[in-house]
């Protein structure tokens, strides 16, 4: 099974260490880490790139921190999440996402990085629900309005 984890522009090393204890021979793994300083001798480990979509088109399963973009991006691409709040930001924003992930079975939340073993186990037999962007036409609507179009 091919993993692919990102943390966006945010440091979150103690996640990679849970996942990396996660792990076995049938797992290849590649950690998108941002400024930290996680390293490991064989795992791949990659800082920022502009071709994330590449990363997660050869994905099975991506792990993901709760941030808004990663995570609608991969439910609108039709991909295997574990959605993971990071509990080392100071706020606990992230939560919601989780929930709502969670909750609609478009994937599997992870509210601490100590239960992420568990999530890659469940993930392998998970099947989530489809999830269907809703479009926002408000936009044209209120240009119209305050006559900007």
């Amino acid at each position: 099974m091919n993993i692919f984890v990102t943390v966006g522009s945010t440091r979150y090393d103690s996640l990679f260490y849970e996942i990396e204890k996660a792990l076995n021979d049938n797992h290849n793994a590649i950690f998108q880490i941002a400024d930290g300083e996680y390293t490991h001798p064989t795992i791949t480990t990659i800082r920022f790139v502009k071709n994330i979509n590449e990363y997660y088109e050869n994905a099975d399963v991506v792990i993901t921190h709760a941030g808004a973009g990663s995570v609608y991006t991969l439910l609108e691409m039709g991909k295997k999440v574990i959605v993971v709040q990071n509990t080392e930001r100071v706020d606990a924003h992230q939560q919601d996402l989780v929930r709502f992930v969670e909750e609609e079975k478009y994937g599997l939340g992870c509210y601490d990085v100590s239960q992420i073993a568990e999530k890659v186990k469940q993930i392998e037999h998970f099947e989530p629900i489809t999830y269907v962007k809703n479009e926002f036409n408000k936009a044209k609507e209120i240009c119209e309005a305050l006559q900007l179009i």
